[in-house]
Protein backbone atom coordinates (compact mmCIF):
# COMPACT_ATOMS: atom_id res chain seq x y z
CA UNK A 1 0.00 0.00 0.00
CA UNK A 2 2.76 2.50 0.59
CA UNK A 3 3.26 2.52 -3.31
CA UNK A 4 -0.52 3.94 -3.86
CA UNK A 5 -0.35 6.41 -1.28
CA UNK A 6 0.67 10.02 -2.04
CA UNK A 7 2.29 10.87 1.32
CA UNK A 8 1.22 13.97 3.42
CA UNK A 9 -0.78 14.81 1.15
CA UNK A 10 -3.27 12.24 0.75
CA UNK A 11 -6.41 12.24 2.22
CA UNK A 12 -6.56 9.00 3.05
CA UNK A 13 -3.64 8.80 5.78
CA UNK A 14 -4.72 7.69 9.18
CA UNK A 15 -3.63 11.54 10.38
CA UNK A 16 -5.53 13.36 7.54
CA UNK A 17 -8.86 11.14 8.05
CA UNK A 18 -8.66 12.08 12.32
CA UNK A 19 -8.01 15.43 11.99
CA UNK A 20 -10.02 16.54 8.89
CA UNK A 21 -12.65 18.92 10.21
CA UNK A 22 -16.18 17.04 8.25
CA UNK A 23 -17.77 20.18 7.92
CA UNK A 24 -15.62 22.03 5.62
CA UNK A 25 -16.79 19.92 2.96
CA UNK A 26 -19.10 20.73 0.88
CA UNK A 27 -21.34 19.16 -2.29
CA UNK A 28 -23.12 20.89 -4.92
CA UNK A 29 -26.59 19.40 -4.98
CA UNK A 30 -28.81 20.68 -7.77
CA UNK A 31 -32.57 20.45 -6.90
CA UNK A 32 -35.09 18.94 -9.66
CA UNK A 33 -36.62 21.21 -11.72
CA UNK A 34 -39.50 20.14 -13.78
CA UNK A 35 -39.01 20.34 -17.28
CA UNK A 36 -41.08 22.37 -19.69
CA UNK A 37 -43.50 20.74 -22.01
CA UNK A 38 -41.60 22.90 -25.01
CA UNK A 39 -38.01 21.48 -24.60
CA UNK A 40 -38.69 18.19 -24.04
CA UNK A 41 -38.67 16.71 -28.06
CA UNK A 42 -35.44 18.61 -27.46
CA UNK A 43 -33.98 17.00 -24.42
CA UNK A 44 -35.47 13.84 -26.07
CA UNK A 45 -33.27 14.19 -29.77
CA UNK A 46 -30.23 15.27 -27.62
CA UNK A 47 -30.11 11.98 -25.54
CA UNK A 48 -30.69 12.96 -22.37
CA UNK A 49 -34.54 11.54 -21.79
CA UNK A 50 -33.27 8.83 -19.49
CA UNK A 51 -31.25 11.25 -17.27
CA UNK A 52 -34.29 13.95 -17.35
CA UNK A 53 -36.48 10.90 -15.67
CA UNK A 54 -34.17 11.57 -12.82
CA UNK A 55 -36.40 13.22 -10.03
CA UNK A 56 -33.88 13.79 -7.51
CA UNK A 57 -30.72 12.28 -5.24
CA UNK A 58 -29.72 12.74 -1.65
CA UNK A 59 -26.25 13.03 -1.63
CA UNK A 60 -24.35 11.68 1.91
CA UNK A 61 -20.99 13.79 2.63
CA UNK A 62 -19.65 11.74 4.86
CA UNK A 63 -20.40 8.84 2.35
CA UNK A 64 -18.92 10.84 -0.36
CA UNK A 65 -15.97 12.09 2.02
CA UNK A 66 -15.00 8.15 3.55
CA UNK A 67 -14.87 7.24 -0.66
CA UNK A 68 -12.34 9.60 -1.29
CA UNK A 69 -10.59 8.12 1.85
CA UNK A 70 -10.32 5.38 -0.37
CA UNK A 71 -9.52 6.75 -3.81
CA UNK A 72 -6.32 5.59 -5.64
CA UNK A 73 -6.22 8.10 -8.42
CA UNK A 74 -3.05 6.09 -10.12
CA UNK A 75 -5.40 3.07 -10.85
CA UNK A 76 -8.84 4.79 -10.54
CA UNK A 77 -10.28 2.56 -8.50
CA UNK A 78 -11.46 2.39 -4.39
CA UNK A 79 -9.65 0.22 -2.20
CA UNK A 80 -11.56 -1.24 0.51
CA UNK A 81 -10.30 -3.89 2.90
CA UNK A 82 -12.66 -6.31 1.09
CA UNK A 83 -11.15 -6.03 -2.55
CA UNK A 84 -10.95 -3.10 -5.24
CA UNK A 85 -14.14 -1.56 -7.40
CA UNK A 86 -14.39 1.36 -9.57
CA UNK A 87 -17.01 2.71 -11.88
CA UNK A 88 -17.11 1.83 -15.05
CA UNK A 89 -17.95 3.04 -18.43
CA UNK A 90 -21.24 0.18 -18.12
CA UNK A 91 -22.22 1.93 -14.70
CA UNK A 92 -22.63 4.92 -17.00
CA UNK A 93 -24.86 3.66 -18.73
CA UNK A 94 -27.07 1.26 -16.61
CA UNK A 95 -27.47 4.27 -14.03
CA UNK A 96 -28.18 7.02 -16.58
CA UNK A 97 -28.90 5.61 -19.94
CA UNK A 98 -26.23 7.99 -21.47
CA UNK A 99 -24.72 6.77 -24.83
CA UNK A 100 -21.39 5.62 -24.23
CA UNK A 101 -20.34 5.44 -27.74
CA UNK A 102 -19.72 7.78 -30.60
CA UNK A 103 -17.66 11.21 -30.87
CA UNK A 104 -15.47 12.44 -28.41
CA UNK A 105 -16.97 15.11 -25.98
CA UNK A 106 -13.86 17.67 -27.13
CA UNK A 107 -13.57 21.18 -27.46
CA UNK A 108 -11.70 24.12 -27.07
CA UNK A 109 -12.20 25.90 -24.33
CA UNK A 110 -11.44 29.33 -25.12
CA UNK A 111 -14.47 30.25 -27.72
CA UNK A 112 -15.17 33.74 -29.17
CA UNK A 113 -17.04 36.20 -27.47
CA UNK A 114 -19.26 36.07 -30.66
CA UNK A 115 -20.26 32.39 -29.97
CA UNK A 116 -22.15 33.48 -27.02
CA UNK A 117 -23.69 36.75 -29.03
CA UNK A 118 -24.71 34.19 -31.52
CA UNK A 119 -26.71 31.32 -29.46
CA UNK A 120 -27.11 33.46 -26.31
CA UNK A 121 -26.95 37.23 -27.02
CA UNK A 122 -25.19 37.92 -24.11
CA UNK A 123 -21.73 39.31 -24.12
CA UNK A 124 -18.95 37.71 -22.06
CA UNK A 125 -17.19 41.15 -22.06
CA UNK A 126 -19.35 42.87 -20.17
CA UNK A 127 -19.50 42.62 -16.48
CA UNK A 128 -22.76 42.06 -15.61
CA UNK A 129 -22.69 38.99 -17.59
CA UNK A 130 -19.99 37.30 -15.65
CA UNK A 131 -20.28 34.88 -12.10
CA UNK A 132 -20.81 31.46 -11.11
CA UNK A 133 -24.65 31.57 -11.51
CA UNK A 134 -26.87 29.41 -9.63
CA UNK A 135 -25.84 26.08 -10.07
CA UNK A 136 -27.68 25.93 -13.23
CA UNK A 137 -24.99 26.92 -15.61
CA UNK A 138 -22.88 25.16 -18.18
CA UNK A 139 -18.86 25.69 -19.22
CA UNK A 140 -18.86 27.78 -22.73
CA UNK A 141 -16.99 25.48 -24.26
CA UNK A 142 -20.41 23.30 -24.58
CA UNK A 143 -22.18 26.25 -26.92
CA UNK A 144 -20.65 25.14 -30.37
CA UNK A 145 -22.69 21.49 -29.60
CA UNK A 146 -25.53 23.18 -28.98
CA UNK A 147 -25.54 24.92 -32.16
CA UNK A 148 -26.95 21.58 -33.69
CA UNK A 149 -29.16 19.86 -31.08
CA UNK A 150 -29.64 16.94 -33.65
CA UNK A 151 -25.93 16.32 -33.21
CA UNK A 152 -25.87 16.14 -29.33
CA UNK A 153 -26.87 12.38 -29.20
CA UNK A 154 -23.90 11.18 -31.14
CA UNK A 155 -21.60 12.10 -28.59
CA UNK A 156 -19.92 9.95 -26.06
CA UNK A 157 -21.40 11.71 -23.15
CA UNK A 158 -21.36 8.66 -20.62
CA UNK A 159 -17.72 9.13 -21.59
CA UNK A 160 -17.45 12.29 -20.42
CA UNK A 161 -19.65 11.72 -17.61
CA UNK A 162 -16.33 9.33 -16.44
CA UNK A 163 -13.60 11.46 -17.24
CA UNK A 164 -14.82 14.21 -15.14
CA UNK A 165 -15.89 12.03 -12.29
CA UNK A 166 -12.43 10.22 -12.25
CA UNK A 167 -10.94 13.75 -12.61
CA UNK A 168 -12.15 15.41 -9.94
CA UNK A 169 -11.73 11.77 -7.79
CA UNK A 170 -8.40 12.26 -8.35
CA UNK A 171 -8.01 16.13 -7.85
CA UNK A 172 -9.84 15.68 -4.15
CA UNK A 173 -7.92 13.05 -3.10
CA UNK A 174 -5.92 15.38 -1.52
CA UNK A 175 -6.36 16.41 1.77
CA UNK A 176 -6.46 20.34 1.80
CA UNK A 177 -9.87 20.04 -0.48
CA UNK A 178 -13.18 20.47 0.53
CA UNK A 179 -15.44 20.08 -2.42
CA UNK A 180 -17.08 17.09 -4.30
CA UNK A 181 -17.85 17.68 -8.01
CA UNK A 182 -19.13 15.05 -10.81
CA UNK A 183 -21.91 13.09 -10.92
CA UNK A 184 -23.15 11.58 -7.28
CA UNK A 185 -25.77 8.92 -8.54
CA UNK A 186 -22.52 7.04 -9.90
CA UNK A 187 -20.60 6.90 -6.40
Amino acid sequence: MYILTMGESYRGTVANITTYDVSRFHTRVHEYVHMDLMIQPYVKLAGFGHISKIMSWSMDNKFILALYERWRLETHIFWFPTGECTVTLEGVYMLLGLPIEGKVVNRKTNNANSICMDLLDVDLLDDNSRGQGSGSSMHVMYLPLLRHVDRIGSYSWGSACLAYLYSFLCKNSHKDTSTFSGCAVLL
